[in-house]
């Protein structure tokens, strides 16, 4: 008898779906955005989807109120301002 293989797809738990604007005023196309909460601490912006020009953003306490403490402590720690001893 032979071995029976199947495919492996890893999956992640999608948390937050966020709506933003391209911030190009000739563009303006609404656009959705699906993160897990790793992809949430590590966010900083999105690809337009219509025009494909890239947007910087950043979360909100409003976007993520459930997990704002979480994700707003990690991005703290990445940045290189917060390495300043007093």
């Amino acid at each position: 008898m032979g071995t029976i293989r199947g495919i492996g797809i890893q999956r992640q738990v999608l948390l937050f779906e966020l709506e933003r604007r391209c911030n190009f005023p000739e563009c303006n196309a609404r656009n959705f955005i699906g993160l897990t909460k790793n992809e949430a601490k590590e966010y900083r912006g999105f690809e337009c989807s219509a025009c494909e020009r890239w947007n910087n953003d950043k979360l909100s306490k409003k976007d993520v109120p459930d997990w704002w403490d979480e994700i707003h402590s990690t991005q703290q720690s990445d940045s290189p301002s917060s390495d300043q001893t007093p």
